[in-house]
């Protein structure tokens, strides 16, 4: 449901929270609730101000029952400006519980709610720490390693990741609840529903994820922006399908086609795309070459073995 409009970014937010808040009053907990929210708030529009701040479109911010969800129309372009937006929101947990901390120990004496407060900050920051999708570590993993092992293969290992913290999450918060000494709790069991929610889409997602990235790329480019140039080689034989692990994501991609260790042609990944929505998965790289490729740029570099 909208609520807002500020510039290019809607505020919604989900019916199921409208719900959430008359429950958590007639429980006692809305206090908790609402300190909760404005944590999670702080946490998720720290990311949207750093979008912002490089220069990237914020389409959305959502309140949902567990959080807000920040959705990019223009996702980062380069490692080092994913690093940084998914670094802003556990900076900025860390930073109010730090603060807490210090405020606590100067005033020496806090109110229970503030020290709830502040551990539920930290709480929130380590955990986003952690190196599984959907979690802000796991984002943070990803663009370090999707370099080496490709974007789809690192979203699906740390997808699946997630899906396994969500469910010992999960399990661990059943095992609280069900122990008759101890305070009912739900945030182990919410938590832990979430993560593996969230991890399976990932997971769902991943197969598509370089295709998505490339698109970007090209939606970028044909708007009259400046692109990321990323070269890469790979060999004649080299299956359409395998060519698309390779690239998306980190810039606009250009393949230096190589057999016998020296280059014959050069694609872009427009045409590797264009190839794959042909249903062409298993062509491979040659086929895709013009006939006089070779002939027609004789100074090609040359890649000794």
């Amino acid at each position: 449901m909208k609520i807002a409009v500020f510039g290019r970014t809607e505020l919604r937010c989900s019916i199921c929270v409208l719900l959430l808040v008359p429950a958590a009053a007639v429980l006692g907990k809305l206090p908790a609730l609402m300190l909760a929210l404005v944590s999670l708030a702080v946490h998720e529009l720290s990311h949207a101000f750093m979008a912002a701040r490089l220069g990237l479109i914020v389409s959305s911010i959502e309140v949902q029952p567990f959080g807000f969800i920040a959705e990019l129309h223009t996702p980062p372009r380069t490692p080092s400006e994913c690093l940084s937006v998914a670094a802003a929101g556990p900076f900025a947990s860390l930073l109010i519980a730090l603060c807490g901390a210090g405020l606590g120990k100067y005033i020496g004496h806090t109110s229970a709610a503030f020290q709830d407060f502040c551990s539920f900050n930290l709480s929130l920051g380590l955990m986003n720490l952690l190196p599984f999708l959907p979690l802000d570590g796991g984002r943070l993993a990803l663009a370090l390693i999707e370099k080496r092992t490709g974007r789809a293969r690192a979203q699906r290992t740390l997808s699946l990741f997630g899906i396994i913290f969500g469910v010992l999450l999960f399990c661990a918060g059943v095992m609280l609840v069900s122990a008759t000494d101890a305070a009912f709790n739900p945030t182990p069991l919410a938590a832990g529903f979430f993560i593996f929610i969230s991890a399976l889409s990932e997971f769902r997602c991943s197969c598509g994820s370089n295709i998505k990235a490339s698109l970007a790329e090209l939606s970028r480019l044909r708007s009259g922006s400046a692109v990321r140039v990323v070269p890469i080689a790979l060999r004649s034989d080299c299956t359409v399908r395998k060519a698309l692990s390779f690239i998306g994501g980190r810039g606009y991609g250009i393949i230096f086609v190589v057999e016998a260790g020296a280059t014959v042609g050069i694609l872009d990944e427009n045409i590797v795309l264009n190839a794959a929505l042909r249903g062409e998965n298993d062509a491979e790289l040659s086929t895709l070459l013009p006939e006089h490729s070779a002939s027609s740029a004789p100074n090609l570099p040359v890649f000794k073995r």
